[in-house]
């Protein structure tokens, strides 16, 4: 069976708190849509994603992906500003289990070799290139328990209202 990439989130649109000179620029949902495809099209675990995931004092993940046991990967999508990006990354892990950021090889390159600190941060890290459509995984969190299992339990909440979620659950 396929991976289920169906989840809308009616979150508020980020790009709204930025500049108009920038507010409408897509690279980043180009970067994170062709990511995405290739991640899916390689993926062999049963699950279920979705965009724009906001939980209360967490922000909004890029995206989601919930797996049959109902474990919660986050992804932040960088193109540049990765030490924001991490951030953003970090209190993810508060609700997944583990949490990752998504950046062009070039600068994924660049920062495992110069942030020894972020093995320790257990944030994996994806490098993406678009031309040749190649992913590339840099670092690999190790799964564990949130860091807030009432905000887990929350985000459970919020997925369990969704009726594609509760489908893919029941089929499983």
């Amino acid at each position: 069976m396929k991976p289920i990439n169906l989840l809308k989130f009616e979150s508020t649109n980020p790009r709204q708190n930025l500049p108009e000179s920038v507010r409408y620029k897509r690279t980043e949902i180009l970067f994170q849509n062709a990511f995405l495809r290739k991640w899916i099209e390689t993926k062999k675990e049963l699950g279920v994603g979705g965009s724009q995931f906001e939980l209360t004092n967490c922000g909004i993940a890029d995206y989601i992906w919930v797996n049959s046991k109902k474990q919660i990967d986050a992804f932040e999508f960088k193109m540049t500003s990765w030490k924001t990006g991490l951030e953003q990354a970090l209190r993810y892990k508060n609700y997944a289990s583990r949490s990752y950021l998504v950046l062009p090889i070039s600068i994924a390159e660049r920062i495992i070799l110069q942030e020894p600190s972020l093995k320790r941060m257990n944030v994996g890290i994806y490098g993406f290139d678009t031309q040749k459509k190649e992913i590339k995984l840099f670092l690999s969190p190790k799964r564990q328990k949130p860091l807030n299992a009432n905000l887990y339990e929350k985000a459970i909440c919020v997925l369990k209202r969704k009726r594609n979620f509760r489908q893919i659950c029941e089929s499983l």
